[in-house]
């Protein structure tokens, strides 16, 4: 698969650190705000107005002013430290706690100030992340990790952390350790940025594709939206139009999983139903011209059933489903194109791990038809 760009919308080395770690494994390519800049020689442009009052109303903010601003899908993160003894602060003020010129230094000093004032040495405290992806089209997803740990009024220790790290406290291997004693990939596995990050990667496992009627474009905004490119074991497309399918095979390098529409694909080489196995499940997936809209799931679940499947996908409603009927899971990823029923358009991720209940997230575009 292509590489797709991506702006990350921080000047932050040690975030930029983490969030490249992170994403090594994908064939992404991350852009930070200040390489942004470099390239395009700027000196000032508009800057997003964080005033949200959660991290994730900040995150969703940045992500979509930056996408906006670059023509770029973005990944923005809010993060801060939640100190118990102070009641969560510095919360979302995290970054300016110490004023308008906050600095590192100045935010460390007021917080160890705030703390002895209260007559303690240290507290319970919590990082918090707040992850979204924004793509171009207004699609996005959002994801949140938490680092529980203590802050300790004590010398500052580590290089390698950034903010309040030197002073947060967590169990290591069985030993305390600083958040900035900790190795990028070490830190990786405990913090709340790692754990939103990881998250995101999870929820990008398997997709599901609707009809997407003849749009390249839209077959682009799907694919763009639920991989960020990778990470995507198989795709199943329950369209009318063969073409979508044969785009969609150019642009994926993995298994894509395609059945006969009701009228485009007669004249080619898809069958009217396919049943084929992943992680252990035996899914049956059907464009469902019948099943699905002149009978109910009743018909759709015993067929299935017959099989010995365990899911069942279908087509051609346009509108989403994800229930269990006779102890198959139904799904239908609804459409990217043309919902109906009031719905915006939208797809499935299906996440499947052999032994365990199948997970299903169904995400849908802020827009209301994306015609290519």
């Amino acid at each position: 698969m292509k590489k797709v760009k991506i702006i990350i919308a921080t000047r932050n080395k040690g975030k930029v650190r983490e969030m490249a770690n992170a994403f090594s494994a994908l064939p992404v390519e991350l852009i930070s705000l200040a390489d942004w800049e470099a390239d395009l020689g700027l000196t000032e442009h508009p800057e997003p107005v964080e005033d949200g009052e959660t991290f994730e109303e900040n995150s969703f903010k940045k992500a979509d002013f930056y996408a906006k601003l670059t023509g770029l899908p973005c990944i923005a993160d809010d993060s801060g430290l939640e100190v118990e003894a102070l009641g969560g602060a510095p919360g979302v003020y995290s970054a300016r706690y110490s004023g308008e010129n906050a600095t590192d230094e100045k935010n460390n000093a007021k917080l160890l100030a705030d703390i002895k004032a209260k007559g303690l040495n240290e507290s319970p405290a919590a990082y918090q992340c707040a992850l979204t992806f924004m793509n171009t089209d207004g699609g996005f997803i959002k994801e949140k990790g938490y680092c529980h740990g203590t802050i300790k009024c004590a010398e500052p220790k580590g290089e390698n952390g950034f903010g309040y790290d030197p002073y947060f406290y967590v169990d290591w291997q069985g030993e305390s350790k600083t958040m900035a004693e900790l190795t990028v990939e070490e830190k990786h596995t405990l913090s709340h940025r790692g754990a939103a990050l990881d998250k995101m990667a999870v929820s990008l496992g398997k997709i599901m594709m609707s009809d997407t009627h003849g749009s390249e474009k839209q077959v682009e905004n799907v694919i763009s939206q639920a991989s960020m490119g990778g990470d995507v074991d198989a795709w199943i497309h329950c369209g009318d139009i063969v073409e979508d399918v044969e785009y969609l095979m150019e642009l994926v390098d993995t298994p894509v999983y395609a059945v006969a529409g009701n009228n485009d694909f007669r004249k080619n080489n898809f069958q009217d139903d396919e049943i084929f196995s992943l992680e252990g499940f035996k899914i049956m997936i059907t464009h469902g011209h019948l099943y699905g809209a002149r009978y109910d799931t009743d018909e759709l679940a015993s067929a299935a059933k017959e099989e010995g499947c365990d899911i069942v996908v279908y087509g051609h409603t346009h509108v989403a489903d994800n229930h269990y009927q006779d102890g198959i899971l139904v799904l239908n990823p609804g459409s990217a194109t043309l919902p109906r029923d009031g719905m915006r358009p939208s797809f499935m991720i299906l996440n499947l791990e052999e032994g365990k209940t199948p997970e299903v997230e169904l995400y849908r575009f802020e827009r209301k038809s994306f015609w290519g």
